[in-house]
């Protein structure tokens, strides 16, 4: 789900916004694309239809978004492209396509109320690929429902870190005191919070801030162009489509919470 400008941005580099406009709309009279509206800027998301989807061999996992949701997940969709931007995120797994995951794996009714990240990244970190679980809170949930989410999240031994993105910062006082109260000393899974607004102003110098200690992003999570400036082009090409790949991979069958 995009939206006109992130379109735009993506695929229509130097084209006026009008013309984008014109363009999606003869994909939507095609029935290849459907708007969805929701976002409170009134501007329009698209999403590929099923006749789209089967036009370019792609695999449709979500069709329907939550009126109440639409902001959030137009804020994630952000966010990854952000991240991959920027080279920290190498692999994005979303939501729904880790709930399609354990559908299919466990069926509905054992999904239920298991607790399902907003998405899972692969990121490198003193030079090892690593999972991080990624949580853009918008609205504080009750304290039982952190508690349960701690307890979920230090019991997994393959994941690195949870990272929290919120909007303020009396919210991430208020979620980092709750893992401060119920974390426990025996897990190696990290915590880390950043401001939203911060992240999008200036990613790489966006502070991480963990329960003892505050450290920029791209001095934790090595960006992209790290790598290219010590590797000759082919070889970066290369070592990251294979990433991507593995990560992708493992982000699914290891480190969803499955």
């Amino acid at each position: 789900m995009l939206s006109t400008n992130q379109i735009g941005e993506l695929f229509f580099e130097g084209v006026a916004n009008t013309t984008v406009l014109r363009r999606l709309r003869i994909l939507e009279a095609s029935q290849l694309l459907r708007r969805v509206v929701g976002l409170d800027t009134k501007e329009c998301l698209w999403i590929v239809t099923a006749s789209g989807a089967q036009m370019v061999s792609m695999k449709i996992v979500k069709t329907k978004w939550s009126k109440h949701m639409i902001e959030h997940d137009h804020k994630l969709i952000g966010l990854r492209l952000l991240l991959e931007r920027v080279g920290v995120a190498r692999a994005w797994m979303p939501e729904h396509e880790i709930r399609s995951h354990m559908f299919k794996k466990y069926g509905l009714r054992e999904i239920k109320n298991k607790i399902i990240p907003d998405g899972f990244i692969g990121i490198e970190v003193n030079g090892k690929m690593e999972s991080v679980a990624i949580e853009l809170e918008l609205t504080l949930k009750n304290k039982k429902r952190y508690r349960n989410i701690i307890n979920h999240y230090q019991g997994k031994e393959n994941l690195y870190a949870v990272w929290y993105i919120v909007p303020t910062s009396s919210m991430i006082k208020s979620i980092k005191a709750t893992w401060n109260k119920y974390a426990s000393s025996y897990s190696g899974v990290k915590v880390y919070f950043s401001g939203l607004d911060e992240l999008i102003k200036n990613p790489l110098e966006a502070n991480l801030i963990g329960l003892n200690s505050v450290i920029k992003l791209s001095e934790l999570f090595a960006p992209l162009e790290a790598l290219s400036a010590q590797l000759p082009a082919q070889v970066v090409s290369t070592l990251v489509e294979n990433n991507l790949a593995e990560k992708r991979q493992s982000t699914s069958e290891i480190h969803s919470p499955i």
